[in-house]
């Protein structure tokens, strides 16, 4: 794969203004079947939990960028169970349009730490989340109803 070619913030903020992106979010469960959670240390949201998630690249397969994401952000090498749903809404995010697709994922491997997004980590039972932003707690629960190996189904709202 070819390395991240970086573009200035005025240029980015334009392009993705226009066009959808495609992102990867996780519900990692631990053995107790509790979710793993991140304390954003940066804007937007700074200070508020959400699942480990980030954009597709170029170039790139969606289920490699969500294995990708979750080492990068979590520690952890982790198993994709299925994908749990697919979340196209285009005001979820103010400043720009994004379509999430869902993955359940398992723990193999490795330590839980902290990214430069959010240095605290936390499981939490599912049945007991923080709010969250975006629409995090409809994607846990939404994983919460697909078993390991079943497809999940897609969400949307104008």
């Amino acid at each position: 794969m070819n390395p991240i070619k970086w573009i200035p913030g005025k240029e980015y903020k334009r392009i993705f203004g226009q066009v959808p992106r495609v992102t990867a979010d996780l519900v990692i469960l631990n053995n107790k079947r509790e979710v793993l959670l991140s304390k954003r240390d940066i804007p937007p949201h700074a200070g508020s939990w959400h699942l480990p998630g980030g954009m597709v690249r170029r170039g790139e397969r969606v289920a490699q960028a969500a294995l990708r994401i979750g080492k990068a952000e979590t520690g952890l090498k982790i198993k994709l169970e299925n994908c749990a749903g697919l979340f196209d809404s285009p005001n979820r995010v103010p400043r720009m349009h994004d379509i999430t697709l869902v993955f359940r994922a398992k723990i193999i491997g490795g330590k839980v730490k902290g990214s430069w997004q959010g240095q605290e980590m936390r499981f939490f039972n599912t049945r007991k989340l923080p709010r969250m932003f975006f629409e995090h707690n409809k994607e846990v629960e939404i994983t919460n109803k697909r078993s390991a190996g079943k497809q999940g189904q897609f969400y949307w709202k104008d």
